[in-house]
């Protein structure tokens, strides 16, 4: 290179003398440089991006299938009404009724008379001796005296237990109809029994 060639990149503008020294530096080259960007963490956004694009699909899908369904309820209800009535009255012919003959595990009856009159239904039964009759108190209704029945408490239930107590001008009746279920009955069912006499 020639030491007397200028070093201007910029060709000479005509009328101007011929530049010697250093360029003069541009007004940009005084701005304070931008921060290194640090490339080695740009993967976690683009993880953080695909998440939130993937939740922002699942929730267009999830959004599609509940319009889907409300749609199905709002011009279906006539046949989806139909058909659960169709299902209760077959689910209706399985469960048996108090009449049917089948030893209930526990059955509880507010009785619409007093307490005297309900437990004269079971005298006969005690005369023979196919019933026992002895005082009971709930533990945790202990101000309340009623009777405990063991036996045949009637003539569809020939083996069972009841609890007869007294609320006020009606008669509370709890009871299960066979002898299989008198450990619950009387581990789980009389201890934990609770009412406002």
């Amino acid at each position: 290179m020639n030491p007397q060639q200028n070093n201007n990149p910029y060709p000479p503008v005509p009328g101007t003398p011929p530049f010697r020294g250093a360029p003069p530096q541009s007004p940009l080259s005084q701005l304070p440089r931008p921060p290194k960007v640090h490339t080695g963490h740009s993967w976690i956004y683009i993880v953080v991006i695909v998440i939130l694009v993937l939740s922002l699909i699942g929730t267009f899908v999830w959004t599609g299938s509940i319009i889907g369904q409300r749609d199905k309820y709002k011009n279906d209800v006539d046949k989806l009404v139909a058909e659960a009535v169709a299902v209760a009255k077959k689910e209706a012919d399985y469960v048996p009724g108090p009449l049917s003959g089948t030893a209930f595990a526990l059955r509880l009856e507010i009785v619409q008379q007093n307490y005297d009159l309900v437990l004269s239904t079971y005298k006969g039964n005690v005369t023979k001796g196919t019933l026992v009759a002895s005082p009971y108190k709930l533990p945790k209704v202990p101000e309340v005296l009623g009777m405990r029945l063991d036996g045949e408490l009637s003539q569809n239930v020939k083996s069972g237990s009841a609890v007869i107590l007294p609320l006020r001008d009606k008669t509370i009746k709890i009871y299960t109809e066979s002898q299989s279920f008198v450990p619950d009955f009387n581990n789980i069912i009389l201890p934990n029994m609770i009412f406002q006499p």
